[in-house]
């Protein structure tokens, strides 16, 4: 069988991956000159679970690709501490995002500075010429989205400075902003600091070099780059899974864990479950439900929906009830539906919550 694949991230390669050392020709087009050009993206959480079996075929490229590992955490809200655990396992990487994706392109007729599109009926043109594929498939990321999936902006400063516990990362979040505020050392030099949110960039920047005029640490720190890039918040959407014309994953399909923006893991979740699609026979929607993280991806979109719907007050009373391990639960993806009850924190709370998931508890 012969697919071309467009787009050479987390989702293209790993799905050309898993394709191509199960026989099938390959294609994968990507339009940038080199790999990993979009920024952020570079948070993987520690593998365990589900995790360690269906993705012992990345794990190796994985490990290798690790810069730096957390084994613990502090969480703030309106400036007071609200967490800190600096004794727990490891719980997540800075991985290399280029070196990760270089290593997955091994062996794969990838086709840089290539400007592709799908035209219909399994074809892709590609710099003037159009090739004729048994399956063609989207992984062009948010740039590429068929629908106009919903999408916050982010923005990120890599600094340069002293930090004396570099195994330890840092979430601010404002009552009065949904979204929240990172810091992720990638040793005792170097470090990232970002926000993202449903606010506007004038906004985000704003808060932000606020946060840095404020600590010590971030402001003798030198900013050595900007970045920004727009997050996909929408959850996976069901309507894209269906098209087979072409197939969509990763964040084409919307796959992003929406209250926190990890794509990696996401992205080759989808492109396992086509994977197991196109060999079997099966149905693509089918092997996706048979994925926590599907679940996990919807959950989160929920408590997001939930967020926007409440006022400052009562957000500011969610965050500070979540109990921690929860709260841990869903920034690392594995939040399920029998941790929804923890959530019903006041009557107001309870009241939208039961609203918002009602369609759950009766499925």
């Amino acid at each position: 069988m012969k697919i071309g694949i467009i787009g050479a991230g987390p989702a293209g390669l790993s799905l050309a991956r898993l394709l191509n050392e199960s026989g099938f020709q390959v294609t994968v087009y990507e339009v940038q000159s080199e790999l990993a050009v979009k920024p952020c993206g570079w948070g993987f959480p520690h593998i365990s679970g589900e995790d360690s079996s269906l993705l012992k075929p990345f794990i190796k490229d994985l490990e290798d690709s690790i810069v730096w590992e957390y084994s613990g955490y502090r969480v703030y809200l309106d400036g007071s501490l609200l967490f800190e655990n600096k004794k727990r396992k490891v719980l997540g990487y800075i991985i290399d995002k280029k070196l990760f994706l270089k290593k997955l392109s091994e062996g794969i007729d990838l086709r840089l500075r290539s400007r592709a599109r799908y035209v219909s009926e399994n074809m892709i043109e590609a710099n003037g010429l159009r090739t004729k594929y048994d399956v063609v498939v989207n992984a062009g990321g948010f740039y590429n989205q068929k629908k106009d999936l919903e999408k916050i902006p982010a923005i990120q400063y890599h600094l340069e400075g002293s930090f004396e516990e570099p195994e330890i990362p840092e979430l601010y979040f404002d009552s009065n902003l949904v979204g929240y505020t990172w810091f992720f050392p990638e040793n005792k030099r170097r470090a990232r600091i970002g926000i993202g949110g449903y606010a506007s960039v004038g906004i985000l920047e704003e808060m932000l070099r606020k946060l840095i005029i404020s600590k010590n640490q971030f402001r003798n720190s030198l900013i050595i780059r900007r970045e920004g890039a727009y997050v996909t918040v929408n959850g996976i959407d069901h309507d894209l899974v269906k098209d087979k014309d072409p197939y969509h994953i990763g964040e084409a399909l919307g796959a992003v864990m929406p209250a926190t923006g990890e794509g990696i893991r996401p992205s080759i979740y989808t492109s396992i479950a086509l994977y197991k699609s196109l060999k079997s026979g099966t149905d693509y929607l089918s092997e996706l439900k048979k994925l926590d993280i599907f679940n996990a991806i919807d959950l989160q979109k929920k408590i997001l929906d939930i967020e926007i719907k409440i006022d400052p007050y009562l957000r500011r009373q969610f965050l500070m009830k979540t109990p921690e391990d929860l709260l841990i639960k869903i920034s690392l993806g594995m939040i399920t539906k029998k941790d929804l009850l923890s959530l019903a924190i006041r009557r107001e709370s309870l009241k939208i919550l039961l609203e918002s998931f009602a369609d759950k508890f009766t499925k």
